[in-house]
This record gives structure tokens, C-alpha cells and sequence, in this order.
């Protein structure tokens, strides 16, 4: 959401973000908000009408990923799905779009820190994260993508009950990534992914989530003007 209200800010144009489709069923307040199930045809209308469109090609389970083994991959990009191919639904849009199609990369730096979860932490502190995990992926392939659905339900519902943190919270809206002809989707997908970890890295300049650094960064750097005019 703050990645889409400044990139609507910026460019002047109406942004309308893809969701996972469940979290637009359990939450419909938040269509309000611009917020829409993510289904292709559905971002394709919406660009050619104009609009641009936000979309976390990760997913469900890139949050459900930086939310594990409390948060030590919280600003590493996981573009696999549950089955374990590379998500290139993304550029299959952009290149019905046609070539010189453009594409944003953007994140929000802190964004991992500006809510702490204590039943998330503890979960992940006790090692019952990556535990489901494991087990999850042992069950049948029909038994697992339902699991897999029902934790992200759940997961969702828990980030309900997070206390919001006094962090500065920055957008940061990378170079365009231009469609090429003759360009497959996964290459396409992978420039974009390597553009935006680029990006995160640069910016945020570290992989893990540390609440106690983005507070330092936060309080630390708005007390330096004080301490000048003393």
C-alpha cells in the first residue's frame, strides 16, 4: 500500500494493486483502497485502461518466506512458487503489452520493522516455522497446496494483532526495466528481480529484518540536528 500511494503521488497516475485472492475474499475493505484479486486478465485491463498496476510476484508465500526463521531472509526476493517454478506471470503481462512496455521496481525500505507481531517472533523463535515447513512439504501434493493455503490464511489473520512501530518507513522506485523483443518471460521476470534485489540492497543494506537498527536509524538520525544546535 505505502509503495502504491507514492507511487501514485509520484507519477499522477491511479494505481490499483494485485493481491492473493484469498486476502481480497477475507478482507473486501480492502478493494477500497485500490486493492484487486490477482488474476492476469485483470492487470491487462487495467493497464490498458490507463491505470498502473502493484504487484508482488513473490506472493503469499514471499511473505509467509521473509516471515520465517524470524525474519533472516526478510529483504531477500523469493520469486518461487509452492510447486517450485519461478513466478513469470507478471511478465507475461507486461509483454502482451507489447515491447518498451515499462516496469517499476520499488520496495519500502524498513518496511519489515514498521510492525513487530509477538506470536509471529515467538513462532519463529521456537523453530515451529520452519518445522510446518518441513513437514508441509512431506504430505501429497493435492494435501500440501491446501496446507499451504490454510497457513496463509492464518498467517494473514495473525498480522491482524501486530503493534505498529515508530520507524521511518522510505519508498524507493527503481530504474524501469524495459520489455525486449524476442525476450522470454523468465528473463524478462529475472531482470526485474535482479533490478529490484539490487535496489533493496542499496537502500535498505542488509538482507535480515532488525527492528533495533531501523529505531537507531529512525531516532538516531533525527536526534543529530539537535545535538548541532546545542
Amino acid at each position: 500500500l505505502p509503495c502504491m500511494l507514492h507511487a501514485q503521488a509520484v507519477s499522477g497516475q491511479v494505481v490499483r494493486g494485485l493481491l492473493h485472492r484469498l486476502l481480497v475474499l477475507a478482507c473486501p475493505i480492502i478493494r477500497y483502497i485500490g486493492a484487486v484479486p490477482g488474476y492476469r486478465d485483470t492487470a491487462y485491463e487495467l493497464l490498458k485502461s490507463g491505470n498502473w498496476v502493484a504487484v508482488i510476484p513473490g506472493g503469499a508465500e514471499e511473505i509467509m518466506a521473509h516471515a520465517t526463521a524470524n525474519g533472516k531472509d526478510a529483504y531477500t526476493l523469493s520469486w518461487e512458487s509452492a510447486s517450485g517454478n519461478q513466478r513469470a506471470g507478471f511478465a507475461k503481462v507486461a509483454q502482451s503489452l507489447g515491447s518498451g512496455f515499462e516496469i517499476y521496481p520499488c520496495f519500502s525500505e524498513n518496511g519489515e520493522e514498521m510492525r513487530f507481531n509477538p506470536m509471529i517472533v515467538l513462532w519463529a523463535y521456537l523453530g515451529l516455522d520452519v518445522l510446518c515447513g518441513r513437514v508441509i512439504r512431506m504430505t501429497p501434493p493435492l494435501l500440501c497446496a491446501f496446507l499451504i493455503q490454510m497457513a496463509v490464511i492464518i498467517t494473514f489473520a495473525v498480522t491482524n494483532f501486530s503493534i505498529p512501530l515508530p520507524v521511518k518507513v522510505t519508498q524507493h522506485i527503481g530504474e524501469a526495466v524495459t520489455v525486449r523483443v524476442g525476450e522470454s518471460p523468465e528473463e524478462l521476470a529475472l531482470r526485474v528481480h535482479d533490478a529490484l534485489q539490487a535496489l533493496i540492497d542499496a537502500k535498505q543494506g542488509r538482507r535480515h529484518r532488525d527492528y533495533w537498527a531501523a529505531l537507531r536509524n529512525t531516532w538516531g538520525a533525527r536526534a543529530v540536528p539537535d545535538a548541532k544546535r546545542k
